[in-house]
């Protein structure tokens, strides 16, 4: 998204979120109702207050280590929003040690939940056919 060109050269319109505000703007999908300021820890809170809606800087600094997360978001009359593609959402969420377990689906479970479906859908059009006496069943 060009955060890390961009952040450099923005001065008031940078805020910096506590891990807490950050992990709940990254949790927030695009297609979720983003998070309302008033959710928000009070110091961040102030800093949106002071700060008109439109594009905004998100610095967050991990004061236990030299992590430094710069992202890009949206603040707007009640909420703010991070914008980040899902997979940068998820290694930022990572990096700030969130809870992710509901971004991480069992690749080999959900295919074979799949084809169970398949399978009974299979069997389920087969019935109907049967009971409407289109197919006659094998002898």
């Amino acid at each position: 998204e060009g955060a890390l060109s961009t952040v450099p050269f923005i001065g008031a319109r940078m805020l910096h979120p506590a891990r807490e505000d950050m992990e709940m703007m990254l949790l927030s999908e695009d297609q979720d109702t983003p998070p309302e300021i008033t959710k928000m820890s009070e110091k961040f809170r102030e800093e949106l207050e002071k700060t008109e809606t439109g594009s905004v800087a998100l610095l967050f600094k991990d004061p236990s280590s030299s992590l430094t997360v710069k992202i890009v978001g949206w603040k707007g009359k009640i909420s703010v929003r991070a914008y980040v593609p899902r997979n940068d959402r998820l290694h930022y969420l990572r990096l700030i040690g969130a809870d992710i377990s509901s971004f991480e689906i069992n690749k080999f479970k959900e295919r074979k939940q799949r084809e169970q479906e398949r399978e009974a859908a299979k069997e389920a059009d087969a019935n109907k056919l049967n009971d409407k006496g289109d197919i006659q069943p094998e002898k």
